[in-house]
């Protein structure tokens, strides 16, 4: 991992470079703190509070990459044939961002990243790959206006990965990660949730396969996989997650 240059920023005198949002996470699916305070176990304390602080933190102020696969393929049968085409992304980093260095994100700036890959000749294959550094928001297992509900830091809804793979719109997953949400409503396509554990924090992970032979979504360890099939054509797509790496001093 790179070596960051050591600062010193007051912030707003809470960690962050500004002051975090509130939110009342009690009305969500699915809501989990840093510290792994989440929906199905909401018990928190003094302790479990300042760990997700840190880890917030740390990720705020020091992350840096994520490795996050997906591939996508497509292959024929027709006669003449069509040429076999895949794409694939697999590694992001935020370093070319302006303010991608931790001693620059004193000013609040958010900080992202992207990759995708489209197959040549035909473009039928697709994958993408987001990386995003954002102030994560405060929870609370209730009214925001009482302390007393105050469970931690989370990341919230954006997602600091997200990975997707395409082929020709047959074949899809994509799998991602946020502090809250809800269950999408669609009724195409296998979704899956769990909560999981990512570069040392704790997300809510959403998994989704779309395909008409298989579709097979697992959250828990954050992959998802889909094939399809029209006339003689075989589409494939497989997405995951691995892992997020920070900076060090």
């Amino acid at each position: 991992m790179p070596i960051a240059t050591p600062f010193t920023a007051l912030g707003a005198g809470n960690g962050f470079a500004s002051c975090l949002s509130k939110v009342d996470v009690s009305s969500y699916d699915y809501w989990t703190t840093f510290s792994g305070v989440n929906k199905d176990s909401p018990a928190t304390s003094d302790l479990l509070i300042a760990e997700s602080i840190q880890l917030g933190m740390k990720l705020y102020w020091n992350g840096f990459s994520c490795v996050a696969p997906s591939r996508a393929t497509f292959s024929s049968e027709r006669e003449p044939p069509l040429p076999y085409e895949s794409s694939s992304v697999s590694y992001l980093d935020v370093s070319s961002h302006s303010t991608a260095e931790p001693m620059k994100r004193v000013c609040g700036k958010f900080i992202s990243a992207s990759d995708s890959q489209t197959s040549s000749p035909s473009g039928r294959t697709n994958c993408q790959l987001f990386l995003a550094i954002d102030a994560p928001v405060r929870m609370y297992n209730g009214d925001i206006t009482d302390e007393d509900n105050f469970v931690g830091i989370g990341y919230g809804m954006g997602s600091p990965v997200n990975t997707r793979g395409s082929s020709s719109a047959r074949a899809n997953t994509r799998v991602t990660i946020v502090g809250h949400l809800d269950e999408s409503p669609s009724t195409t396509g296998t979704y899956d949730y769990a909560y999981v554990e990512v570069g040392g924090m704790h997300f809510v992970c959403e998994a989704l396969a779309k395909g008409n032979v298989s579709e097979t979504a697992n959250a828990a360890n954050l992959t998802a996989s889909a094939a399809a099939t029209v006339s003689v054509n075989t589409h494939t797509s497989n997405s995951s997650i691995t892992s997020i790496d920070f900076y060090t001093y």
